[in-house]
């Protein structure tokens, strides 16, 4: 009963967000734009979404199978779409991972491991946009130019020469982002400015993290 009840709680409230959303929206410009837009352009981004969406779900499955917790496709699939959905809804990511470690916590038994996967799932996303940008850099050169693409190549590869193996290049440059955004996000809050001090409490920041992550 109470399943029911709470099936048809979603369906309801599904229903008014689309009916709010579609309130808000000109129809008739809507349909005119999609009437005149490249159907297998649609259709292709539907098909790679959906492709997203799979990867993404198996990746999350191999990483919970990695530390012997078994999960069906169709489960986690369908805890990804209401994560994405919580990614669309709230002004940050965070409230669907929320969901992924609340779902899979009831897999794992534990929070902390379930926190700990979608972590690790966070980073290899990261990861994965490092190397594509490397490899843009590499295949098309009019991408040189752009603001920092070279500089951080060149920071990649002076930690690589100290380090000396690609798995521990790989967090410190993880963990050096997270330590910028994280450093402007307290200098935001607190209403600083860039100045001396501030760069030297970025330098700080930056080895402070980096030194803990190695």
């Amino acid at each position: 009963m109470k399943r029911t009840a709470l099936i048809w709680a979603k369906v309801g409230v599904s229903l008014g967000l689309l009916a709010y959303l579609l309130s808000t929206t000109d129809l008739g410009t809507l349909y005119d734009r999609f009437r005149r837009g490249d159907t297998m352009l649609l259709a292709l981004a539907v098909v790679l979404y959906t492709g997203f969406l799979a990867i993404a779900t198996w990746r999350w499955r191999t990483l919970l199978h990695a530390q012997g917790y078994q999960a069906s496709m169709g489960t986690l699939g369908a805890s990804y779409l209401v994560a994405t959905f919580f990614n669309n809804f709230l002004p940050s990511n965070i409230g669907g991972d929320v969901i992924r470690v609340r779902d899979s916590s009831a897999m794992t038994g534990s929070t902390t491991t379930s926190l700990a996967i979608v972590a690790i799932d966070r980073i290899l996303g990261l990861g994965a946009l490092y190397l594509l940008a490397l490899l843009a850099w590499l295949a098309a050169p009019n991408l040189r130019g752009l603001a920092g693409a070279t500089p951080v190549l060149a920071v990649m590869g002076v930690v690589f020469l100290f380090l000396g193996s690609p798995r521990a290049v790989f967090i410190p440059v993880v963990a050096i982002p997270l330590s910028l955004i994280g450093t402007f996000m307290m200098m935001y809050a607190l209403g600083y400015s860039i100045n001396l001090l501030t760069l030297l409490a970025m330098v700080l920041a930056i080895g402070l993290v980096v030194d803990d992550a190695i």
